[in-house]
C-alpha cells in the first residue's frame, strides 16, 4: 500500500512539472491547418479525442459518423496531442504501465482524484498550464461547437469555458457507466451520459447533464443472425461462445479469465487488440486447448460479437455500448483497478452486467449459462435522444430547451 501510494505521488508530480513546462511556454504558438467553411450553412462540430486506450477515440469516430450522417461537419483531432504531447506521452506511458504492473497505483489515483479538491485543482492545474493551445486550435477551426471525449481534455475547455475565452458550446461524452469526478468539468454547457445512474453522479460532480443515446460505430446498429455469424468466422454452430476481450490494449489479466472461461466448458475466443506478444503468449499457453481460440487486432468484434453468447472484459466503456446495442450479454471479471471497478459496480447497479468475484463463481456462472441462456439476460440501452441530436440542438439554442426536447432538427 505504501508503495502504491509513493508510485501515485511520484506520478502526480511528474505532471505538475510538466504542467510548470507548459507554463513556461505559453506564448509557443504551434500551428493548426485551417479548414474551409461550410458554404452550406451546415454546423461544424470539433471533437477531440485521446490515445489513451481505443475507447476515446472509437466514441469520437462514431460520433463523428452520426454528426456527417445529419448533413454537418465533423473534425476529430487528438486533443491530448494538442494539448501537450509531452503530457500525452506520459499518460499514456504511466496507464499503460499500470494496467500492465502496478494497479493499485492506478486505484490510488483514482482514489485522489475523487476527492473534489483534487479533482478542481488538476482541472484547473491543466486549464492554466495548457489551455490555451486548445484555445488556438479552436480559434483556428471555429468550430460551432466543441466535444470532448476525454476528462483531460474536458478540463482544459472548462477552465477556458470558465474564464469567458471560449465563445462556443462545450459538450463532454462519457461513454463509462462509472462517471468520476475528474470526467465532470462544472464550467462546461453539457455532458452526455448513458444512463441515469451516471447522470446522477455527474450531477454530484456538479456538472450539468443529460441522458443520450450514445454513438457506436454504425456496424454495431444492424443486426445480425448468430448461425451466419458463425458460419461466416468459420466457428463451431452449436457450443455456447464466450467472447473474452481486453480493450485496443490487450488489458487485464486475459490469461486468467482465459483460464476460468475454458474450465467451464465455453468455447472460448480471446481478442488481444494490439497486444501481439500478449497474443502470442496466449497462442503458447493453450496450444493443447482445442476449445479456445486466440486472436491479435481484428476488423471483425462485429461478427465476434454476433457469434458469440457472451462477453467478457474489464469494463470498457465502449466496449460495453457496443455490446449492448449488440444485445449481447456481459460480464465483467477482475476489472481494472479504479475506474474499471468503479464502471463496473455502476454496470451491476444497473443490471447491466454480471461481475462474478472469484474464478470459481466465474467457472459457475458460465455453466449454467451453458445449460440456460436466459440465465445471462441481453442488457438494453436507456431511451434517449441520440447524442449528436442533442450537441447539433445545442448549438442552435439553449440548454434548457434542449433539456425540455422543445427542439426538432431538421
Amino acid at each position: 500500500m505504501m508503495m502504491s501510494f509513493v508510485v501515485a505521488v511520484g506520478l502526480f508530480v511528474c505532471v505538475v512539472l510538466l504542467c510548470v513546462v507548459g507554463m513556461l511556454w505559453r506564448q509557443r504558438k504551434d500551428a493548426v491547418p485551417a479548414i474551409k467553411e461550410p458554404s452550406n450553412g451546415s454546423y461544424c462540430v470539433l471533437i477531440l479525442t485521446a490515445a489513451v486506450g481505443g475507447g476515446h477515440v472509437a466514441a469520437g469516430r462514431a460520433l463523428q459518423v452520426d454528426i456527417e450522417q445529419a448533413g454537418h461537419q465533423a473534425i476529430v483531432r487528438d486533443g491530448m496531442h494538442d494539448l501537450s504531447p509531452s503530457l500525452d506521452w506520459l499518460v499514456r506511458t504511466v496507464y499503460a504501465s499500470q494496467l500492465k504492473h502496478r494497479s493499485q497505483s492506478a486505484a490510488m489515483i483514482f482514489w485522489l482524484t475523487s476527492q473534489p479538491a483534487v479533482a478542481a485543482a488538476v482541472r484547473a492545474l491543466i486549464g492554466f498550464c495548457y489551455g490555451y493551445r486548445l484555445l488556438q486550435v479552436a480559434q483556428q477551426l471555429q468550430p460551432d461547437i466543441v466535444v470532448s471525449t476525454y476528462p483531460l481534455v474536458t478540463s482544459a475547455l472548462g477552465y477556458l469555458r470558465r474564464r469567458g475565452k471560449l465563445a462556443m458550446p462545450v459538450v463532454a461524452l462519457i461513454p463509462d457507466y462509472g462517471v468520476h469526478p475528474l470526467w465532470v468539468a462544472p464550467a462546461i454547457d453539457l455532458h452526455l451520459v448513458a444512463s441515469r445512474l451516471s447522470a446522477q453522479l455527474a450531477e454530484r460532480a456538479g456538472g450539468q447533464v443529460l441522458v443520450a443515446r450514445l454513438p457506436v460505430a454504425p456496424a454495431y446498429r444492424s443486426a445480425l443472425v448468430r448461425a451466419e455469424a458463425r458460419q461466416l468466422l468459420g466457428l463451431p454452430h452449436e457450443p455456447f461462445i464466450a467472447l473474452i476481450v481486453g480493450g485496443a490494449w490487450g488489458a487485464g489479466d486475459l490469461e486468467g479469465m482465459t483460464r476460468h472461461v475454458a474450465r467451464s466448458g465455453a468455447y472460448t475466443i480471446v481478442v488481444t487488440g494490439h497486444n501481439l506478444a500478449l497474443r502470442d503468449q496466449l497462442v503458447t499457453r493453450f496450444a493443447a486447448e482445442s476449445n479456445v481460440h486466440i486472436l491479435g487486432w481484428t476488423e471483425e468484434m462485429r461478427r465476434l460479437m454476433a457469434a458469440a453468447d457472451c462477453i467478457l472484459q474489464n469494463a470498457g466503456g465502449m466496449t460495453c455500448l457496443e455490446a449492448m446495442e449488440a444485445r449481447l450479454p456481459i460480464v465483467l471479471f477482475d476489472p481494472i483497478r479504479g475506474h474499471g471497478e468503479f464502471n463496473a459496480t455502476i454496470m451491476e447497479q444497473a443490471r447491466l452486467a454480471s461481475w462474478p468475484r472469484t474464478g470459481a463463481a466465474l467457472e459457475a456462472l458460465l455453466r449454467s449459462a451453458r445449460l440456460d441462456k436466459r440465465s445471462l439476460p441481453a442488457p438494453h440501452r436507456e431511451a434517449a435522444p441520440a447524442a449528436a441530436m442533442l450537441m447539433l440542438a445545442l448549438a442552435q439554442t439553449s440548454l434548457s430547451e434542449v433539456a425540455q426536447g422543445s427542439l426538432t432538427l431538421a
